[in-house]
């Protein structure tokens, strides 16, 4: 199968911006902070922040999150901070990629938007599929 971006190897360095996606027109790119990321093999169920981004975003790994795919349904989670610094969200993520058929292949695009009133920061996750379908 084909894709419209690069597939990078293992040993080299994701393109969390989605620079492929955005200059292909395939997606709009967000306002908001923001990355792009794919499930992982072993790790479904973990979604991975970069540390520029929860930077950008001040991020506070005390604060419990609200996944929301492009359908308005909601998945909550909460961050967790590893020893090595990484942070990773748990809960929500991989019945978020389920309910969405997501395939490893796909992007998905993870935009911090404006918290709610309930403190909770919200993450809205679109999808490029591998064929070059929005999703």
């Amino acid at each position: 199968m084909i894709t419209p971006w690069k597939v990078k190897s293992k040993s080299s360095n994701a393109d969390w911006y989605g620079a492929e996606i955005f200059r292909a027109g395939l997606a709009q790119q967000p306002i908001n902070p923001y990355f792009v990321t794919t499930t992982k093999g072993k790790r479904k169920a973990d979604l991975y922040i970069p540390k520029e981004t929860a930077k950008d975003c001040n991020l506070d790994t005390t604060q419990e999150l609200l996944l929301v795919d492009p359908q308005g349904r909601e998945f909550p989670a909460k961050c967790k901070k590893w020893k090595d610094g990484r942070i990773v969200v748990k809960g929500g993520w991989r019945r978020l990629c389920r309910r969405n058929l997501v395939a490893e292949e796909d992007k998905c695009i993870c935009e911090f938007v404006q918290g709610r009133n309930d403190g909770r920061l919200v993450i809205n996750v679109s999808f490029v599929r591998a064929n070059g379908h929005l999703g």
